[in-house]
Formats: C-alpha cells, sequence, structure tokens
C-alpha cells in the first residue's frame, strides 16, 4: 500500500512538471506571436537589421529635406563672403540724385530737379545670377529749369525691383536693374502714375570686422513708361548710394 502511495505521488509530480513545462511552451509561444503582430523580432541578428534599415531611412529623409530646399543654397551661393551682402541678407542704402537733361528734354546739362530716397534689399538669384530683390521709397523736389514749363515735380515715388549684379573681387561690384513704380503725381515729363525704372550701377564695398558691410554706388537711373502715354520724355538720375548689408 505504501509503495502504491508513492506510486501516484511520482505521478502526480511527474504529471504537474509536464503541465509546468506545457504552461511554460504556451506562454512563450504567445510571446512570440505578440511580438510578431507588433512587428518587434527577438531575433538578434534581424534586430540589428532593422535597425540599419531605420538608420538609413532617417538619413535619406535628411538627404531628401536638404535637396529639397534649393531657395536657401541659391541665397548662400549669392552672398556668401562676396560684396555688397557680405553673407548677410539685408541691405538698408539711402541714395540721392540729380536729373540730366537729354535729347527729349531740348537742352543738355541738369535740370534742376532732385531725388532722395531709401532702398531695401534681400539676396536672391535672377536668370541663375546672384541678383537683390528690392522696395524703394523715393521723394522727388525742384523745378523743372530747362524745360518749357516752370513747374514744380514735387512727387513721391514707390515701387519694386530686381537687380543683378557681379561680384568683382572681394570689395567690388556692378549690375543693372529694372523695376514698376507707381507716382504720387503726373507731370509735363511722364503722362501716366505708372512707369518703369532702369537703372546701371557700380559700387565698393568694405567688410566690417565679422559682421556686415558698408557700400558706396554710383549709379544712373532712367524713369519712363515705355511710350505708353504720349508725353514720355522720361527723368534721367545721376546718383549716389550709401548702404550697410546686416
Amino acid at each position: 500500500m505504501v509503495g502504491s502511495l508513492s506510486a501516484d505521488s511520482a505521478n502526480t509530480a511527474s504529471d504537474s512538471e509536464i503541465n509546468t513545462n506545457a504552461n511554460s511552451a504556451n506562454m512563450d509561444s504567445a510571446s512570440t506571436k505578440a511580438a510578431q503582430i507588433a512587428g518587434v523580432t527577438t531575433d538578434p541578428a534581424k534586430s540589428t537589421k532593422a535597425d540599419n534599415s531605420a538608420n538609413l531611412a532617417k538619413a535619406d529623409s535628411a538627404k531628401s529635406t536638404k535637396s529639397a530646399n534649393p531657395a536657401k543654397a541659391s541665397q548662400k551661393l549669392a552672398t556668401a563672403d562676396k560684396p555688397p551682402f557680405y553673407g548677410k541678407k539685408n541691405i538698408l542704402q539711402v541714395v540721392g540724385g540729380a536729373d540730366m537733361l537729354h535729347s527729349k528734354t531740348t537742352r543738355s546739362g541738369f535740370s534742376g530737379l532732385g531725388i532722395i530716397g531709401v532702398h531695401y534689399y534681400q539676396p536672391n538669384r535672377a536668370f541663375r545670377l546672384p541678383g537683390r530683390l528690392g522696395v524703394e521709397l523715393e521723394y522727388m523736389f525742384g523745378g523743372n529749369r530747362f524745360g518749357d514749363k516752370n513747374e514744380a515735380f514735387n512727387q513721391v515715388i514707390f515701387g519694386g525691383v530686381q537687380d543683378v549684379f557681379f561680384s568683382l573681387g572681394r570689395h567690388f561690384y556692378a549690375g543693372l536693374g529694372i523695376g514698376i513704380y507707381i507716382r504720387s503725381r503726373l507731370d509735363s515729363r511722364v503722362g501716366s502714375a505708372f512707369t518703369f525704372g532702369e537703372r546701371l550701377f557700380m559700387g565698393y564695398a568694405q567688410q566690417i570686422g565679422g559682421g556686415g558691410g558698408l557700400s558706396l554706388e554710383i549709379f544712373i537711373k532712367h524713369y519712363s513708361n515705355g511710350d505708353l502715354t504720349p508725353r514720355n520724355a522720361g527723368f534721367n538720375f545721376l546718383g549716389l548710394g550709401a548702404g550697410y548689408s546686416f
């Protein structure tokens, strides 16, 4: 009888161990399935491969983001350590000039008209060339000394301009620009408030320490409306501009 009880106890312990092993196997199987459903692998080699794939994907994403922003790269090319911006993103300029008479005004010399103004520019690229995009606010004053009429030309001129320029070494630069403008009054020279402006300029700039630079420009600027009206003698200003890049 004692032998029978011992045998039963042994069988019970064996059954309990088998059940425990089976439960452990079932738990391992369930964990593996859960990991597979969640997209997680328990294989170290596979984990390393997955990590490498993720890193490559991040690198490709970073390259795509960098190449997807050509405007910033173009802006950097237009300003990097060259006049007049010297790597900065803004130029503020004050200008002044005098009107020169020409063939359409019947006489040569200076008319007695003057102009003063403030210009603001930011670097860009135009026609794949370094350029600057700007807004200009100017005030024309004085009388038409050699004209057919003794009239005042006091008026405000406001407009936008696109310049292209070439850096000539570390200090000199030259360029040209075209803009569209609105004037506050009509006169005997131009018969419309809307007018075009074309300009040729040459400048000298000097960088200040590690900051921006000071620049001095000489320019010739022509205002006319492209013969949109019968009156279109226009204005030709010879002037100077002083600017600071920041």
